[in-house]
């Protein structure tokens, strides 16, 4: 759900229409552009809600870590594209029904659908006219009207300017059409999307700009991988890192 700064009122209505679906949920997460200056902690009846504004991906982390007791659900406040990886996915070509049909079975593998405030659902949206792919696609992927095709979108997300903003620099928002998914080395996700994932995953999960990643993972090898031990591994074709946990106690003596 994206708000303007928001109220409890709205607050209260979002967890109500999560929980409706989610009984159990008890970390719920708001997009606002605007942020939450009120108490904590507060109340809504029977429930108690703990409000965090997280303006940063460490801010997030902080407050997931928070102890709660069992009755308490938190509420995570942010500005998604500013504090967090993004994952679109755009299905081209379906119809109404099947989309609807969609929409009714994903609750079912854990999704949540959520909705504008005070909105019971949510609102189409107009497709350009003619509403084709080399239209419609085009300029939804490029932020304005726009005539193309897949070179097209993927330059035009590139230079998103509200997407690119809430980017580190040098790694522009990065588009993927179906036929990049699959690869010749795995039947699932392609190589370079995996690597794509990785990286970014492992640059957020330590708090540290990607392009210096590399470099901050060599300086970790050269203090933990003694006498050619291989405490810490990292494999450059997928770009992932594993730490063998046993062989790091029994290095240093921690066992």
């Amino acid at each position: 759900m994206t708000m303007a700064t928001p109220s409890f009122s709205q607050i209260k209505s979002q967890v109500a229409a999560v929980h409706q679906k989610l009984p159990l949920a008890r970390v719920i997460g708001i997009h606002s552009n605007g942020r939450w200056t009120g108490d904590s902690q507060k109340r809504d009846g029977e429930h108690a809600l703990s409000i965090h504004q997280c303006d940063s991906p460490l801010a997030i982390r902080q407050a997931l870590r928070e102890p709660v007791d069992e009755a308490t659900t938190k509420v995570l406040v942010a500005p998604l594209a500013a504090t967090a990886s993004l994952l679109l996915t755009v299905i081209d070509g379906m119809s109404v029904a099947v989309a609807r049909e969609l929409q009714a079975d994903l609750p079912k593998h854990e999704w949540t659908t959520l909705c504008e405030p005070e909105q019971p659902f949510n609102r189409p949206g107009i497709s350009t006219i003619p509403s084709v792919t080399e239209f419609a696609r085009t300029s939804l992927m490029c932020g304005r009207l726009q005539q193309g095709g897949q070179p097209e979108e993927r330059s035009g997300i590139a230079s998103h300017p509200a997407l690119v903003t809430h980017c580190r620099s040098g790694y522009p928002p990065v588009l993927f059409h179906k036929a990049a998914y699959q690869g010749t080395d795995d039947a699932v996700l392609s190589a370079d999307i995996r690597k794509e994932i990785a990286s970014t995953a492992l640059a957020r999960a330590l708090d540290h700009p990607v392009l210096r990643l590399p470099g901050l993972l060599a300086k970790v090898q050269r203090l933990l991988n003694v006498d050619g031990y291989g405490v810490l591994d990292r494999e450059d074709a997928s770009d992932t890192v594993e730490l063998n946990r046993d062989l790091l106690l029994k290095q240093f003596d921690l066992v």
